[in-house]
């Protein structure tokens, strides 16, 4: 449906330049996120702000714009909820829609998110943005993080520029009036499921032509040393463009798979807190807490699609999930390893008799950390 296959370590964290992949089906995007169903969120009366918000040529419209006053929500008083009128007025007078975080609510979103996340050991988000042909409603800027763009629905031209600032970090965010743009170094039009990868700090504007555009902005936080000081490493000053360069963190891999003492330390505490705060995939989670006596040594369980990581706590394993970790006996390292790795059969899991193996995958679906596949 989406190339997103072709987004990997290497094409991010090596730095490249701007480049697009097309689509292999343009007509599965709006299947999987299309112009109608977000519409249909941003009307129906239920988000509230920040859910989503309104852009102006001029910049981000204040809330008080168009969110309805606190009423009541059942028992209880719902503020900054989204005035759907209100909305319907300015996106006709121009205003562009941007929904932050959206793979919060959105499952096709969540998915990608949660691909990506796994791909590419980094914290990865989603946000949506539909833009009229009136104007770009941002003004040429650059990102701190990598940028991969999904076209969802219509179409739109997208101007690339060299970078201003090398390797941006967090810490160095574009200027609110974004920046005067450089040399164009890409010039080119998405169309629904093309994806253009956007490396941080490259300067970029976009436009939609004729129609409405919907397209997903998935953002790719690439770890540095600067990120491994901050997690007790050796220090990194940011100030040295060769600190802010892109390192690649293994989260199968003990130590991300660093081989200096402490930097792995650093590594472990940041993958950790990367699993800890990632959004779960609870999908079906309580229908398997319900069938979970029913599942048998011949059932096939595979892993939920959000992160978890197996570790050591002393010399028992522990398993860090979104929210959570978990300790378990030092015989059950070998059988975690292969659940969490992969599709495997509830009463086969090594190193553990049947009864114990479906016991410890009874345990872990309850847990919400494997799924019957």
């Amino acid at each position: 449906m989406v190339a997103l296959e072709s987004v990997g370590p290497v094409g991010l964290w090596g730095e490249p330049a701007p480049r697009v992949t097309r689509a292999v089906d343009p007509h599965a995007c709006a299947a999987a996120v299309s112009m109608a169903a977000v519409e249909s969120m941003l009307l129906g009366g239920a988000m509230v702000w920040p859910q989503a918000r309104l852009v102006a040529p001029g910049g981000t419209l204040h809330p008080r714009h168009y969110t309805a006053p606190a009423g009541p929500w059942g028992p209880a008083t719902v503020r900054d909820r989204l005035d759907p009128v209100a909305i319907l007025q300015r996106v006709r007078a121009g205003c562009a829609v941007a929904w932050d975080e959206a793979h919060r609510w959105h499952p096709a979103l969540a998915a990608w998110v949660w691909g990506l996340e796994r791909r590419l050991s980094a914290r990865v988000s989603a946000n949506l943005y539909r833009t009229g042909p009136e104007g770009p409603a941002f003004a040429p800027h650059y990102d701190p993080q990598n940028i991969v763009v999904v076209q969802l629905d219509g179409r739109k031209r997208w101007r690339v520029h060299a970078p201003v600032v090398p390797w941006p970090t967090a810490a160095q965010p574009c200027p609110p009036g974004g920046v005067p743009p450089g040399p164009v170094l890409l010039d080119c039009v998405l169309k629904p499921g093309d994806l253009l990868v956007l490396p941080r700090g490259f300067v970029h504007e976009a436009r939609a032509l004729e129609g409405p555009s919907l397209h997903v902005s998935l953002s790719v936080l690439p770890w540095t040393r600067i990120d491994l000081a901050r997690a007790g490493g050796p220090d990194a000053d940011p100030a040295v463009v060769a600190n802010r360069a892109a390192i690649w963190l293994d989260l199968g891999v003990p130590g991300g798979g660093l081989t200096d003492p402490a930097d792995a330390a650093a590594a472990d505490r940041l993958l950790d807190e990367l699993v800890d705060t990632r959004q779960p995939d609870l999908v079906g989670a309580l229908t398997d807490a319900a069938g979970i006596d029913r599942l048998t040594a011949g059932d096939t369980v595979r892993p939920r699609r959000s992160l978890s990581r197996v570790g050591l706590a002393g010399e028992d394993p522990r398993v860090v999930a979104p929210g959570r970790t978990l300790t378990f006996p030092a015989v059950a390292l070998p059988a975690l390893q292969a659940a969490l790795a992969g599709p495997c059969r509830a009463g086969a899991l090594p190193d553990l008799t049947p009864a114990e193996s479906v016991t410890l995958a009874r345990h872990l679906v309850a847990e919400a950390l494997l799924t019957r596949a």
